[in-house]
């Protein structure tokens, strides 16, 4: 079916008004199959869950006003309703098994992005145009019902970035949802915005953002209280699991295949020179299949229930957005320009 392109541009509101509607389908498809999981993993449904959520609305409210605004656009939009869209946006501990390099090429940097999940959302995402009033133009990839830049994203300010989960301790219920976290990092154009992004101290999850900003790489590790910040030099990449040191402590669980995938990135890395070509080839990197950076589900009995939705290359100097849909093994990058 492919990835569905949208433009959109005015205000908050009316950017999530032109997503919502759309995406309509996708949406009303969206939450019919999460009612049903929902229900099967906690034994109450998302409309129960979406009946109880008013003090987190609050909560993100407080600290991201105009987008909140934006998923009230998107929800009406879609012709939703906006509690039950907020809940599919709250995040317990889910844990997306994904993949992020970044390096200097001989022009410009790279970053590169498999975003892995459960295979069922693989009709769920959505790349946006972004053009707004009080706010630099991005293009982004996301899923349905989610604000835009809830995967990987790029601004006209020179700020990119992507993001993997952590499987952290102090797991938050009522924080923040991530995906309002990941909306501030699309409309940031300077490094104390991302700093001021990752030191809020009541996240609903942990996790991180590789980024790239303004000829500089380094990575955001984020958990429901504090945060750390891991320079890289020529290259970097991030899976799964806390890097930095000083924050490993607040690591609840590390999965083996997150350590697996980063060696397998890092040896790519440090044994060629930087290029386009070499993040494609790290992101089709099948050493480990199936727990390998290009993820494939289920292909041997009590396997990896997840698989590569997408696979994103962005050029920071071109301000080139790649897309290529399901596995980068066997799919053809789309490309986007800001």
């Amino acid at each position: 079916m492919g990835i569905p392109y949208i433009e959109a541009e005015g205000s908050n509101y009316d950017i999530g008004f032109a997503i919502g509607r759309k995406l309509k389908l996708k949406i009303k498809e969206l939450i019919a199959m999460e009612e049903g999981n929902y229900k099967k993993g906690s034994g109450k449904t998302l409309s129960y869950h979406s009946s109880r959520i008013d003090d987190i609305i609050n909560e993100s409210k407080n600290h991201f006003p105009s987008y909140v605004e934006e998923l009230l656009g998107m929800a009406k939009g879609a012709e939703a309703d906006f509690n039950v869209l907020f809940a599919l946006g709250c995040e317990d501990e889910l844990i997306y098994n994904c993949t992020s390099v970044a390096g200097f090429s001989k022009k410009d940097i790279i970053l590169g992005h498999n975003e892995d999940w459960l295979r069922d959302h693989l009709d769920s995402l959505y790349v946006c145009r972004i053009r707004q009033k009080n706010g630099p133009d991005s293009i982004s990839l996301s899923y349905a019902g989610h604000l835009p830049g809830f995967s990987t994203g790029l601004n006209s300010e020179g700020c990119s970035y992507t993001c993997n989960s952590i499987n952290a301790k102090g797991t938050n219920r009522r924080g923040l949802p991530w995906q309002f976290l990941l909306r501030a990092c699309l409309d940031s154009g300077k490094y104390s915005d991302l700093i001021k992004i990752a030191s809020l101290e009541n996240k609903m999850i942990g996790g991180n953002s590789l980024i790239a900003l303004k000829g500089r790489i380094f990575d955001l590790e984020m958990l429901p209280k504090g945060y750390a910040v891991i320079e890289g030099g020529k290259y970097m990449a991030h899976t799964n699991h806390i890097l930095d040191e000083g924050i490993k402590p607040q690591e609840k669980y590390r999965a083996e295949d997150s350590v697996w995938r980063l060696e397998r990135a890092n040896e790519h890395l440090e044994s060629n020179e930087f290029s386009f070509d070499l993040v494609k080839k790290i992101l089709s990197d099948h050493k480990y299949r199936p727990f390998s950076i290009c993820c494939h589900e289920f292909e041997e009995e009590g396997g990896n229930p997840y698989s590569t939705m997408a696979s994103v290359i962005i050029n920071t100097g071109r301000k080139e957005f790649y897309v290529a849909h399901g596995n980068p093994c066997k799919s053809e990058y789309v490309k986007y320009t800001l």
